[in-house]
This record gives C-alpha cells, sequence and structure tokens, in this order.
C-alpha cells in the first residue's frame, strides 16, 4: 500500500487520514446510535465532537511527539506533518475526555453518564484508527517470522533491523482487542437499555482498565524499550497506574 491514496492536482490525499477520518465517523455515528439507545439527544454528540475532535488530535499528537522526542528534536517541521503518520490513541482520549469533562459542567449533565455512552464509539474509531498505522508503516514491534508478521518497507526500518522484513503487527492486535471491547459493549448496552438497569461510569472503566492492560502487554513486543523500573518501561508504569485507579473506581462504583 503506497502512503497516497489519490492525488488531486498538487493536493495529495494520504491512506493515514483517510483511515483517521474513517475512524472519526464510526466513533461519531456509533455515539449516536448510543444516544439514541439512552434517549438522549444526539445533538450533544455532534457538539462534544465539533469541540474534542481538535483537541484529541492535539493531544496525541503531542503525547507521539513525546514518546518519540529523538525523532523530532532535530526536525521541528515534522512536529505538524500528520501525513507522515504518528499520534497516539492515548493522547486522542484524554483530550476527548477534556473536552467532555467541560461540556458537562457547562451544560450540568453527568460527566460519567456521557462517557458511557461515547465508550462503544471509541473503542470502535480506536479499532479503526489502529489500520492507519498500516498506511504509515509504524506501531509494529520485534521482528517475528510468524505468518501474520507486516512487512516493513526498507526505508520505515528502525535503525539496527534493515535486515528484518517481517514485524510484529501491534497495530493489528490493538485493533482487534478494541473492536471486540466494542462489539462486548454494544451487546451489553442493549442488554442494559432493555432491562432498565445503568451502572453509571462503569463501561467507561471498563474500557480503560482493558485498555491499559492490552498496551501493558503489547509494549513487551515494542522495539527498543527504555526501562525506568525494574523490567517495565514508562508506558507499561502508566498501565499499572491506570489498573489500579480503574480497579478502585469500579469498586466504589460497583458497591453503590
Amino acid at each position: 500500500m503506497g502512503k497516497i491514496a489519490f492525488s488531486l492536482g498538487p493536493l495529495h490525499v494520504y491512506w493515514y487520514g483517510m483511515i483517521l477520518a474513517l475512524a472519526v465517523l464510526a466513533a461519531i455515528g456509533c455515539g449516536m446510535w448510543q444516544a439514541r439507545l439512552r434517549r438522549q439527544p444526539t445533538e450533544r454528540i455532534l457538539d462534544i465532537a465539533l469541540f474534542g475532535i481538535p483537541l484529541a488530535i492535539i493531544c496525541a499528537r503531542l503525547q507521539y511527539i513525546a514518546a518519540n522526542w529523538s525523532l523530532y528534536a532535530g526536525q521541528p517541521g515534522e512536529m505538524v506533518s500528520l501525513w507522515h503518520g504518528g499520534v497516539a490513541a492515548g493522547g486522542a482520549v484524554v483530550g476527548l475526555l477534556l473536552t467532555l469533562g467541560l461540556y458537562s459542567k457547562w451544560e450540568k449533565i453527568s460527566f460519567w453518564y456521557w462517557a458511557d455512552i461515547l465508550t462503544p464509539g471509541l473503542a470502535l474509531g480506536q479499532a479503526v484508527g489502529c489500520l492507519a498505522n498500516l498506511a504509515s508503516q509504524d506501531g509494529f514491534g520485534m521482528p517475528t517470522n510468524q505468518p501474520w508478521g507486516v512487512y516493513i518497507d526498507f526505508l520505515c526500518r528502525p535503525a539496527g533491523y534493515e535486515q528484518f522484513d517481517f514485524f510484529q503487527p501491534l497495530f493489528l492486535y490493538e485493533a482487534f482487542g478494541a473492536f471486540l471491547f466494542f462489539v462486548a459493549a454494544a451487546i451489553m448496552v442493549i442488554f442494559q437499555v432493555r432491562c432498565g438497569t445503568f451502572r453509571t461510569g462503569t463501561l467507561f472503566l471498563a474500557y480503560l482498565l482493558f485498555w491499559a492492560s492490552i498496551r501493558f502487554v503489547l509494549d513487551e513486543l515494542e522495539l527498543n524499550r527504555i526501562l525506568v523500573i525494574g523490567q517495565l518501561t514508562a508506558d507499561q508504569v502508566l498501565s499499572v497506574l491506570a489498573v489500579a485507579i480503574c480497579l478502585c473506581l469500579l469498586f466504589v462504583k460497583l458497591k453503590k
């Protein structure tokens, strides 16, 4: 797959951007479906998306740059070259949650309730968005001989790994996990709507718990892991903290 999907004169449209746009549309569409299921105004989803998408992109880009500072320190112009790839899903979620927090205070609505509404869409958007890494040739892990390994172009291979052709498709693992969570969450919400039982905030916390756990495992397959505490990387330490916080909050909410 080439990086450019098509061109309109001097304007190039990249697969990476197209897939991310599709991910955003999938998340918005799913969010509106979830709002209708719960008899809530779908306009709120559009309001949150209008303000949340720009902030999510900024936060996602900043997280990726921070995690790969050595690649950008000498090339400041590349920091804004989104069409070359390079966003982090965690930063996108942080940006969206900041937007939801401000929006919920402004509109005097429940943050946790609307976080639950957004959750299936977040999972679906994550599943679709991860596929953009295939176009940008990043987000892969250690070399592998497994049949599901992804081929990486020579120019995109990290220094020291030029002799390897196939690498662990970490982005596909994450996409598969996110899609499974989306299916489970959608079924759970339909069941809850029919039974009239809602544990506000638990679906969203379950998503964060699941995601942090997936990221902890996938980080073991990352290239050039930098250990900060024992055999753990900074991302794994953050994942452990996220799991602990989510478990505590889930315990509190389920006790109510």
